[in-house]
Formats: structure tokens, C-alpha cells, sequence
């Protein structure tokens, strides 16, 4: 697959999405670690669900991408997550900062959106399946 190079109005829509950290060399997107591991578990609960569908439920404007970035980098996720599990996407560390800053509601980061906080809420409640249900404080 041929990386689509952005323009410059282009990558200003990727980089309001909460979940994209960066847009290298107008083309390679780097993305939130939680939704890596989001889009992994939507496949996994919903398999009828396309990649396409599920970038668009996390609010990304599909159509300035390549078609098949979405199958595309899931695809890898996939890959990655059952090579090298939960752990790969976020650690017990970060699992435990994310909740607390989610639970002191001091959670203030880039886009503090309504989608990217039920987003990673969905997250944490499978982390907790794997790491506890405790309130960790760093």
C-alpha cells in the first residue's frame, strides 16, 4: 500500500481527532496508544463492524484517507495484540495513571472530547478485567 501524502489542510483535519498524536512527513499518522487497542477490541466484540466503520465511530473523516489504511493498520493491531497482548498497547503503569487521571477528573489532554473519554473508558473496563478493579495512585 502507497502512503497517501497529505496536504496541508488535510492534516490539519487529522490532527483535530483526539486520538491521532501526530502526522509525520505529511504522511505516516501516528496514533493513541488506547485506540490501538480500542480498535482491537471493536473488532474482536464486533466483527461485523468494517475498519472503515470503526476509524468513523472514533470520528475520523475517512474519505481524506487511503481506503485501505483502516484494514490496514487494524490489521497490524491485530497482529501485535496477539503476539504481545494488552501489554504492547499500555502497561500496568499507564493503566493505572489513565484511571486515576479519569477518576480525579483531572483528565486534560489534547481534545478532552466527549468521544475520546467513552473511548477510553470502554478501554479501562477491559484493562480492569485484566489488571483489577483496585484505584491505583501513583
Amino acid at each position: 500500500m502507497k502512503s497517501k501524502i497529505y496536504t496541508k489542510k488535510e492534516i490539519e483535519m487529522l490532527k483535530v481527532n483526539p486520538f491521532v498524536l501526530s502526522v509525520d512527513n505529511s504522511r505516516f499518522i501516528k496514533y493513541d496508544p488506547l485506540f490501538k487497542l480500542w480498535c482491537v477490541i471493536q473488532r474482536q466484540k464486533h466483527p461485523e463492524l468494517t475498519c472503515k466503520e470503526i476509524f468513523a465511530i472514533a470520528g475520523f473523516n475517512v474519505t481524506i484517507m487511503n481506503p485501505k489504511l483502516p484494514q490496514s493498520r487494524i490489521k497490524d493491531w491485530e497482529n501485535v495484540f496477539y503476539r504481545f497482548g494488552y501489554s504492547y498497547f499500555v502497561d500496568k503503569n499507564s493503566y493505572c495513571k489513565i484511571k486515576n487521571e479519569l477518576i480525579d477528573s483531572k483528565w486534560n489532554c489534547k481534545n478532552n472530547s466527549e468521544i475520546k473519554l467513552s473511548i477510553y473508558k470502554e478501554v479501562l473496563n477491559v484493562l480492569e478485567e485484566k489488571y483489577g478493579r483496585h484505584t491505583y495512585k501513583n
